[in-house]
């Protein structure tokens, strides 16, 4: 077994950034960076119109059940919860303080999405 002496851990925190680089990285290509671009619109083109799709119906589905004005914003409310909960879980994970119950509750969050929009269909 090896050991590292301390300080000299691969990904540790250092003054140049949040994490050191384990091995030099070479620098992506043209054809790689159009790919990303690519796979990056197709991305935003499948999320938009789910998310419409998704708005659409949950609204719906919260018009019928008496939410009132409040069902317009009810789609955007579950969607923003689940971003917050994914996004500050990432944070405390990086931040090595990881709570669990984030990840949960927006998986919790994106069933009910789920489950809303199967109530509506």
């Amino acid at each position: 077994m090896t050991t590292t002496p301390a300080g000299n851990e691969p990904n540790r925190p250092t003054e140049d950034g949040p994490l050191a680089p384990t091995a030099p990285g070479k620098p992506l290509t043209r054809p790689q960076k159009t790919l990303i671009a690519i796979v990056a619109a197709g991305v935003l083109t499948i999320a938009t119109l789910g998310f419409i799709g998704s708005y659409t119906a949950v609204t719906d589905l919260a018009t019928t059940k008496g939410f009132g004005d409040f069902a317009h914003a009810f789609p955007i409310a579950i969607d923003a919860g689940i971003i917050a909960f994914l996004a500050l879980d990432l944070l405390l994970t990086w931040l090595r303080m990881p709570y669990p119950l984030l990840r949960h509750g927006a998986w919790l969050l994106t069933a009910a999405t789920i489950a809303f929009n199967a109530a509506a269909a």
